[in-house]
């Protein structure tokens, strides 16, 4: 007699993945639909400013370490990014709005300092929600960088440069000018804000809507 398989649970990497492949079939589905401004997205009035050339759109992920919806939403978006080409771009950007956010946001301006932020970006989300490690002050940073590999004077340099202190004060400006209150959000080209809510329910839904909002960007610019 055979015994049954026993089901293993997923890991999160393993969810992780799986979600990625349902997101690409999602996208690859998905039909032009009615949107409705307060409903599917809103209005960023006034723009914020983007950090690209005005031939350029920009997809804004902004998040926070320490959310968990973020977490999942992450392979996501690194795969959006990684198939990007021509007019668009993929840049992220960490809210802030407290004290714990701002060094999360720190961490990630570090790496990019340091050109390590695509693999500090995952590992970061990897400690928080499937080690359960906190990065909740500056000797656990110090210990996460260490963990990557970068030396301590390095970190200490790169951690308390001033370029780092600029992107800080920048994201922080941006977060409230953009009205940014729930995570993960998409910015798309400083004009538009897209969430998941009632309207737009699900993550890869979230893309949906954003890319919807790109193409009527590109129809704007083509009746220019």
């Amino acid at each position: 007699m055979q015994t049954p398989h026993t089901l293993l649970p997923l890991s999160l990497r393993q969810v992780a993945l799986l979600a990625v492949l349902l997101f690409v079939s999602a996208i690859a589905l998905a039909q032009p639909r009615p949107m409705d401004e307060g409903k599917h997205y809103e209005r960023i009035d006034p723009p914020i400013a983007t950090d690209t050339p005005p031939e350029i759109i920009e997809m804004l992920d902004v998040f926070w370490y320490g959310c968990p919806v973020c977490s999942e939403f992450e392979p996501m978006m690194s795969y959006w990014g990684g198939e990007v080409r021509g007019d668009l771009v993929l840049h992220r950007m960490p809210a802030i709005w407290n004290p714990v956010m701002k060094l999360h946001a720190q961490i990630y301006y570090t790496a990019v300092q340091l050109k390590i932020d695509d693999e500090a970006h995952s590992a970061a989300f990897r400690h928080i929600h499937e080690k359960h490690q906190p990065l909740n002050t500056v000797d656990q940073a110090r210990a996460f960088f260490a963990e990557l590999g970068v030396a301590a004077d390095a970190f200490e340099q790169a951690w308390n440069s001033p370029e780092v202190t600029a992107a800080l004060a920048e994201a922080e400006q941006k977060t409230k000018a953009a009205g940014i209150s729930r995570l993960p959000t998409l910015v798309v080209n400083g004009r538009y804000r897209v969430v998941r809510n009632e309207g737009v329910p699900e993550l890869p839904e979230v893309v949906i809507t954003a890319n919807q909002l790109i193409k009527i960007l590109r129809d704007e610019r083509r009746t220019d």
